[in-house]
């Protein structure tokens, strides 16, 4: 029986894959003039953002010897985004407050940043201390796909991976969550159906009002 639920955060708890997207976008074209479009970012989804910046460097042949230092720019652009328009995903803080309430673990794995997290948690009306966990970029060594976070996400709140469920907007999220041993939910917010289905994703939605109590302990 599930006794857990790790959330990843971007495209499952906040629908700000376009928003940092377009962070990007500018920090890119204003100083490398290269236009970074949903198309580069897809594959990248889910994987973090010091990796995209590193991988898109390589793709275009750009000097970004410092990302980190890039980041800082980018996020302080996604951070402006995000205090201008409500992006908090339908049904996401009911969720959650639902779950504490039966005594499910709730936790976060998120390849982002801290900060990016803690402004995303507190965009959906949470700080990390009302969660059982909370993981981030910065957590762990190996980010999605490989199955580190999860590992540690379920460790931190006393559970094996197979008492837990993911839910994942992401495939390389799902491939990490499933190679943790978990089981895995896929949202629809950035890929289509048949792409979770394709990788033996355990359940598909299409937003969150769709689950429940009943529903996650039955997966």
């Amino acid at each position: 029986m599930i006794k857990g639920v790790l959330f990843d955060m971007d495209g499952v708890l906040v629908v700000s894959e376009p928003l940092i997207n377009a962070a990007m976008n500018e920090y890119f074209v204003e100083h490398h003039r290269v236009e970074i479009t949903e198309a580069h970012m897809e594959p990248l989804v889910g994987t973090g953002e010091i990796y995209s910046i590193e991988y898109l460097a390589e793709k275009f042949d750009l000097d970004i010897p410092d990302p980190a230092k890039a980041l800082v720019d980018i996020y302080d652009r996604y951070f402006i985004l995000l205090d201008q328009q409500s992006v908090a995903a339908k049904g996401g803080q009911q969720l959650i407050k639902d779950l504490l309430a039966d005594g499910i673990k709730v936790a976060v794995a998120s390849s982002g940043q801290p900060n990016k997290v803690d402004a995303n948690l507190r965009h959906i009306g949470f700080v990390r201390d009302e969660l059982d966990a909370v993981k981030d970029g910065a957590s762990v060594e190996k980010l999605k796909p490989a199955p580190d976070i999860f590992l540690s996400a379920a460790e931190a709140v006393g559970l094996s991976p197979h008492e837990c469920v993911v839910i994942e907007d992401s495939l390389n999220g799902i491939l990490g969550a499933k190679a943790a041993g978990c089981k895995t939910i896929g949202i629809t917010t950035t890929f289509k159906p048949t792409d979770f289905y394709e990788i033996d994703t355990d359940q598909v939605i299409d937003c969150l009002t769709e689950l429940n109590l009943g529903l996650l302990k039955k997966l």
